[in-house]
């Protein structure tokens, strides 16, 4: 009985993948979250995961986005790479290994309908993080370290949103901004690394985005680096962090509804 159903998603879906339209929308998606990226340090998993998830379900949308916070994070922390805390960052990654495991087990389990849901909850709960300041106590130890990166892996690779996991140890630990904001290239290098790594494993060639995405992922990159850079001097952060805010909602709404209706 459940045949016809499992048919008709499965159509669905690669309708998606082979939509023209769904394409430019996503390379624009692509270029706007990187050029807001550049701009005021948020933007690219904000903006790309939710949208990508909302063109073509919460697995492929995820996984695209890993792979533009992979060019876009290399990009960024070779441009600063004398601010970065690196031992610091590697422990991080190393404790997001068991967590992106787990994540990419989620991926392969869940229905895409609930996934792509989950992915535009965690992004207004990631926002929602952001933006909220609350008073914790400085903590410093080993525990939140791994609790830290074990989570972070988790949802990065669910869901494409690392950052609510990491934010929230940079005040405990009362990490210092500018070598918080470097160091969470190397983690973001390394985390969407282990994200695409896991979740390939277990995608079959049928289930992959197309090899050009890759090579065009790359391109859109530097391109929205470059027009970020111009921009710098045009465009406030805080213009371009409400901007990505926006966006960051509406494509967190269209995945929500996308998923709901799928079910």
């Amino acid at each position: 009985m459940d045949v016809a159903p499992a048919r008709t998603r499965g159509a669905r879906r690669v309708a998606s993948v082979d939509n023209t339209l769904f394409w430019i929308i996503a390379g624009v998606a692509v270029l706007i979250g990187v050029i807001l990226q550049r701009l005021s340090g948020m933007g690219t998993g904000l903006v790309v995961a939710p949208t990508l998830a909302a063109l073509f379900g919460g697995a492929i949308g995820v996984l695209m986005s890993n792979m533009t916070a992979i060019v876009s994070s290399a990009l960024i922390l070779y441009a600063i790479r004398g601010r970065v805390a690196w031992r610091r960052g590697a422990v991080i990654v190393a404790w997001a290994i068991p967590g992106a495991v787990l994540g990419a087990v989620l991926v392969q389990v869940v229905p895409t309908a609930w996934l792509t849901i989950f992915v535009g909850v965690v992004v207004l709960i990631a926002l929602a993080l952001t933006f909220a300041r609350p008073h914790v106590r400085e903590i410093h130890s080993p525990l939140l370290t791994a609790a830290a990166g074990a989570t972070g892996g988790f949802f990065n690779t669910a869901s494409g949103q690392a950052a609510p996991a990491l934010l929230m140890y940079a005040r405990f630990t009362r990490w210092e901004q500018r070598e918080f904001a470097a160091t969470l290239q190397l983690i973001f290098l390394g985390m969407n690394i282990l994200s695409v790594g896991f979740k390939s494993i277990g995608m079959t060639v049928a289930s992959l985005p197309p090899v050009w995405v890759i090579p065009a992922v790359v391109v859109l990159v530097v391109v929205g680096v470059a027009i970020g850079s111009r921009l710098e001097r045009r465009v406030s952060p805080a213009a371009a962090r409400r901007l990505a805010v926006g966006l960051a909602v509406l494509g967190a709404g269209l995945a929500i509804v996308r998923g709901v209706l799928a079910l």
